[in-house]
């Protein structure tokens, strides 16, 4: 019998406190993606309608949008600096 959304849940609450699942920054809970037009797919995914989780931000490590899977997934799309 597959494990509930719960009980993944409360494995992973478990695992995170046993000390060996925290977060650090960039996060380890997302897929990245590396685009090529940052601006031409952030207008293709309004124009979609899809929902965008953050404006983009843009640093010395190049620029990044996070938006949902259907299943409410974080995606990253990642530009690198030019």
């Amino acid at each position: 019998m597959a494990a509930s959304k719960q009980e993944l849940l409360e494995r992973a609450w478990r695992a995170t406190d046993a000390g060996w699942a925290k977060q650090q920054p960039g996060g380890w809970n997302r897929i990245l993606i590396y685009v090529e037009d940052m601006e031409g797919r952030v207008q293709a995914l309004k124009a979609a309608g899809l929902p965008l989780r953050n404006a983009v931000e843009t640093g010395p490590g190049g620029s990044q949008i996070i938006i949902d899977d259907p299943d409410g997934n974080p995606i990253e799309l990642h530009q690198p600096p030019k």
